[in-house]
């Protein structure tokens, strides 16, 4: 694929990927796979790729799903590379055989014990992480009912081997900036996101902080904040326990605590990230959007736990949306008519002020 000089070559690259089709010996393909590879490692071969050469793109599309191990796992690594940039994932996404594609690579991710599962749900989150693919992904995957996966498939494979599909939390997070996927996600009649809630604590940050970002972003819907908050789901708790470390309070402030923050223990920790802790302090925030359940967060203390935080927090960005919460938590209630906090138009000088101060 390169001249004597060094230098890419399209008319060498386009004869090169004929030892990429099936039809090849599998010796031959995998060797071409291998040189390909190293070509995605350089800054000039991924430029030249996603510059050039559509039918490779589509070639190693294909071959994820070769019979050949070592030829599946190369494209894999491959595509890896490639989707990693905005250029090349938005023309794998325009591709005609996208649809097919990303249903394919899905469906590996649900076979958690596959060979390219972990691979599959890197590739997955990459593409997500571009708001071209991943309006191409809901399209192609979630906007019809007989579609080869769902969002309910994804979260439960997901949640039950977090270890091997731990990208798979950057793929909700990244596709629940979707309205419509928010909706699936909090759908009531199924148990969704109930099973992301325990994943607060996976030992991996990655998924962590995806499930951290996936419930985040479910709270821009208001209107489920209610249901969030009730018993059946006491998403609270389970954002407040990461942010508790081991102080001790006294009985009356312990005994208006949820069940699961009383008697933490001297050995309890906080969250080690900061990034976590920041969303997980956001999304009570927005969770305190209406009257009712900024009441109800209000009567669960939340406040005592934040004022431990505060304490604790070296983290500039995080004391000052620590410092948000709080403000909510101890500021007297609206004007009637201002009641819902995400109606309320902040005056744009204001609004800038508090933008330099939170860069600050």
């Amino acid at each position: 694929m390169t001249t004597e000089g060094g230098e890419f070559n399209s008319e060498v690259l386009l004869s090169f990927l004929k030892f990429l089709s099936k039809s090849s010996p599998p010796h031959i393909r995998v060797a071409a796979m291998d040189y390909l590879l190293g070509c995605t490692g350089t800054r000039d071969g991924i430029e030249f790729i996603g510059n050039n050469s559509s039918k490779c793109l589509k070639s190693v599309m294909e071959l994820i799903g070769d019979d050949d191990i070592s030829i599946s796992k190369t494209a894999f690594k491959i595509l890896i590379n490639l989707t990693a940039e905005l250029e090349i994932a938005v023309k794998i996404a325009a591709s005609p055989d996208f649809g097919n594609f990303i249903g394919n690579l899905l469906q590996l991710c649900l076979l958690a014990d596959s060979i390219n599962a972990y691979s599959a749900s890197k590739v997955a989150s990459n593409l997500s992480r571009w708001e071209p693919c991943s309006a191409a992904i809901k399209k192609a995957c979630f906007a019809e009912n007989d579609s080869k996966v769902s969002v309910n498939q994804i979260v439960e494979a997901f949640s039950k081997h977090p270890d091997t599909l731990e990208y798979l939390a950057n793929f909700l997070s990244n596709m629940s900036c979707q309205q419509e996927i928010r909706t699936l996600i909090l759908d009531k009649k199924r148990c969704i996101i109930q099973r992301l809630l325990p994943l607060l604590s996976f030992d991996s940050s990655v998924v962590r902080q995806g499930v951290a970002a996936t419930l985040k972003n479910c709270c821009f819907e208001t209107d489920y904040h209610e249901w969030l908050l009730s018993p059946e789901i006491d998403l609270l708790p389970r954002l407040l326990l990461p942010l508790a470390g081991p102080e001790e309070f006294d009985e009356d402030d312990m005994e208006k605590l949820p069940d699961d923050l009383q008697y933490l223990g001297d050995d309890k920790t906080r969250e080690p990230e900061e990034s976590i802790r920041r969303i997980l302090v956001e999304t009570i925030n927005k969770l305190c959007a209406t009257k009712v359940c900024r009441h109800f967060v209000k009567d669960k203390n939340t406040y005592v736990i934040v004022r431990e935080l505060h304490k604790w927090e070296k983290s500039p960005v995080v004391l000052a949306a620590i410092e948000n919460l709080v403000s909510v938590l101890i500021s007297d209630e609206p004007e009637e008519g201002m009641e819902n906090l995400e109606n309320v138009v902040i005056p744009e000088h204001i609004e800038e002020k508090l933008t330099q101060l939170d860069r600050q």
